[in-house]
């Protein structure tokens, strides 16, 4: 994101790893509403406005967890095979409102798993 002298916030996609909070040179060309940026823009120095920085480092992070926690949705809604197949044993250790039983029921099948052993 960068502000211009009106004070709007534009996007662009940067290159290489840009500083948030720095003051980057580039040449913008304005045709009515159009902007055109040329170039990526080259590092001047950090902003002097400590409270625009910080406002524009919480937006990173808000972003970047926004991002993570799509990905992580998306591998959510991913069903694998294995999934389906612990499903029923996960249904019946989500009855039991006792933690105690739910440890059991997973040192069960830990001990169970453990011990297998592939039969010709």
């Amino acid at each position: 994101m960068w502000i211009d002298e009106d004070g709007k916030e534009l996007v662009y996609k940067p290159s290489g790893h840009p500083v948030i909070g720095g003051v980057y040179a580039m040449e913008i060309v304005r045709d009515g509403e159009k902007i055109t940026r040329y170039g990526d823009g080259e590092y001047s120095h950090r902003s002097e406005d400590a409270e625009l920085v910080a406002r524009l480092e919480a937006e990173d992070r808000i972003a970047r967890v926004q991002i993570e926690q799509a990905a992580l949705a998306r591998n959510d809604m991913k069903t694998s095979e294995l999934d389906k197949i612990l499903q029923p044993l996960l249904d019946i250790a989500g009855g039991y409102i006792d933690p105690a039983k739910r440890e059991a029921l997973a040192a069960y099948v830990t001990r169970r798993i453990h011990t297998a052993r592939r039969r010709p």
